[in-house]
């Protein structure tokens, strides 16, 4: 491509910085100014009220919102280059750790919103609108102090709403860009390392790297299990915090025996055998005994039982059994007919 894929503008990140220097400025003058002339001690006013206390601090945010909102839409130019993926692998440490570096990273490209954003302002609003019924009705002295009261909560407001705005907001670039559900894996991932016979387990994604910039798709879980580690694996993928929505099982071709996978999908709540090849399929009976028949999603641990197990069982009947892997079968409470 002759042009560049991403363009940040600079000039985006400078409107920003005005509008904060201009909130910083302003503020502290009018939020003194007003709170002194109209705070209610000897006589309810309600225009006071609902203009200075509550319209106000409203516009405020509702300003700086739309001021972090607009600059994030302009803050690059995006043309979509032909992402070529390839799957990494990194620990599950390092997982976690990415979604802090790479929104902080790329904050002008991806849309990264939190609860925090929202509720807030939401909390703040409600504390101004409940400084003067309270310096009215309870302690008219506070009425002193109501510059800083009032002022010094206003201008995080302007900051936490002008904040949200702009990280928040989505622009041509966030599609791509924004990482997918890096922490649902890692919770899982930390579930599975607790299972018997489950090993080597680590956080493995889709990357694709363009002029500089890099992106991340399909986070899953990998793990080998003990004494098998060559032969084959499980992966496994989350939709929501501690629970797996899909799993895949497989055991490598080895001699006179053709390569063998099982998946287990959440509509389906049974592992499915294909071996090679073959892809009908047809379901197998879970290996582990448990008062569950048919695990869902949050089986989380229960459902890598079977899947280490179902790995195991298969390979004892291609081959002489061990006692290690008899072992495992019996820490695993499994049947291996």
């Amino acid at each position: 491509m002759s042009e560049k894929s991403v363009i940040i503008r600079t000039q985006s990140s400078r409107v920003l910085y005005v509008i904060t220097f201009m909130g910083m400025v302003l503020l502290p003058v009018l939020g003194p100014i007003l709170s002194r002339i109209f705070v209610p001690t000897t006589e309810w006013d309600w225009f006071s009220f609902l203009a200075v206390f509550f319209g106000f601090p409203a516009l405020v945010a509702a300003v700086a919102y739309v001021a972090g909102w607009y600059t994030k839409k302009r803050s690059c130019e995006y043309h979509a280059p032909d992402w070529e993926y390839k799957p990494v692998q990194m620990s599950i440490e390092d997982a976690g750790q990415l979604p802090r570096r790479y929104n902080r990273e790329y904050r002008a490209l991806v849309a990264n919103s939190n609860y925090w954003m929202f509720f807030v302002p939401i909390l703040i609003i409600m504390y101004l609108i409940g400084l003067p019924v309270y310096i009215y009705t309870v302690d008219p002295g506070l009425s002193s102090n109501v510059d800083l009261l009032f002022t010094g909560p206003l201008l995080v407001l302007f900051f936490v709403s002008l904040l949200s705005g702009y990280l928040a907001t989505s622009n041509a670039a966030s599609e791509d860009f924004t990482l997918p559900l890096v922490r649902e894996a890692v919770k899982l991932a930390h579930k599975q390392t607790k299972v018997p016979g489950a090993t080597h387990v680590y956080i493995v994604m889709d990357k694709a790297e363009h002029e500089g910039f890099k992106i991340y798709s399909d986070p899953r879980v990998l793990l080998r299990v003990s004494g098998l580690e060559d032969k084959g694996y499980v992966e496994s993928w989350s939709g929501e915090i501690g629970s797996v929505w899909r799993m895949l099982c497989r055991l490598y071709e080895s001699e006179g025996h053709p390569q063998v996978v099982w998946w287990w999908v959440a509509h389906d709540r049974t592992f499915r055998k294909y071996v090679f090849p073959d892809e009908s399929g047809y379901y197998v009976k879970f290996p582990v005994r448990s008062m569950t028949s048919e695990p869902g999603v949050k089986d989380v641990e229960l459902l890598t039982k079977n899947a280490v197990a179902i790995l195991v069982r298969e390979e004892i009947h291609r081959s002489k059994s061990s006692e290690a892997l008899e072992s495992l079968m019996d820490e695993l409470n499994a049947k291996v007919d």
